[in-house]
């Protein structure tokens, strides 16, 4: 094994300039095919997930659930017609949250809770 590396060493010193031709020739074809690739460099991996999170300072757990999840279930339900694959909410002391999260992009937007 030693011997083969030595001969490959000792080729590519011999012909330094055929080893930097092929350098750069596969270089150029690096940045070529680069430039013409049609990938995303930073794929999803994740479904779009929308997440609303509210506070009501010095309102008890029952009031958050009465007064503010009724407008966020209403904006859930919306995201629910609109083909989320999954939504939940919650609420505890002064805070609510809720989720939904997409199968596929589309276009997120709705009408206010009064």
């Amino acid at each position: 094994m030693g011997s083969f590396l030595d001969g490959l060493i000792a080729s590519s010193i011999r012909n330094r300039r055929v080893v930097l031709s092929v350098a750069l020739l596969l270089a150029c074809a690096g940045v070529w095919l680069t430039t013409r690739a049609r990938l995303d460099v930073l794929p999803e991996f994740t479904p779009p997930l929308v997440v609303v999170q509210t506070e009501a300072p010095g309102l008890s757990a029952l009031d958050v659930e009465q007064l503010v999840e009724p407008c966020i279930a209403f904006g859930r339900h919306s995201m629910d017609a609109a083909g989320a694959a999954l939504s939940g909410d919650s609420s505890s002391v002064a805070r609510s949250h809720a989720f939904a999260r997409f199968q596929s992009r589309i276009t997120v937007s709705g009408d206010t809770c009064s």
